[in-house]
């Protein structure tokens, strides 16, 4: 499997696990301290949810820093229904769109070790998500 189908079969997989999540789950920590599992869904369908054009404008929003814009833009997609945000991931799975900094492999490294971050502070054992893949 290509990495871009990979990156596709995780999308998917990401989107199935946060449906699967209640309230409790979405809104708990995840792995990664800033955020809560809902926040990090936030920042997955990011590069789903903005045209590189506006990233780029929250990019100069945010003085240049993609780290914090990617903070922000997790922050504001996390107000945005699960249900909306899973269907992005599904919806949108195949589409590759430039994400700086981090190319093909990152964006699959990424969904890979978000899910991680995400269900392991949700009681889903770490069996479970090392399926991505095949």
């Amino acid at each position: 499997m290509d990495i871009h189908a990979r990156t596709a079969a995780t999308r998917r997989l990401c989107a199935d696990f946060f449906d699967k999540l209640d309230e409790d789950q979405l809104h708990g920590p995840s792995l990664c301290s800033a955020w809560s599992v809902k926040e990090v869904l936030g920042h997955l369908a990011m590069p789903l949810a903005f045209g590189t054009g506006s990233f780029l404008l929250q990019l100069i929003r945010h003085g240049g820093a993609v780290n914090r814009t990617s903070e922000a833009v997790a922050m504001e997609l996390s107000r945005w229904p699960v249900g909306r945000l899973t269907t992005l991931l599904r919806d949108r799975a195949d589409q590759f769109a430039p994400a700086p900094g981090v190319g093909p492999v990152g964006q699959l490294a990424d969904g890979c070790i978000h899910l991680r971050d995400c269900a392991r502070p949700s009681g889903y054992p770490m069996t479970w998500v090392s399926t991505i893949g095949g």
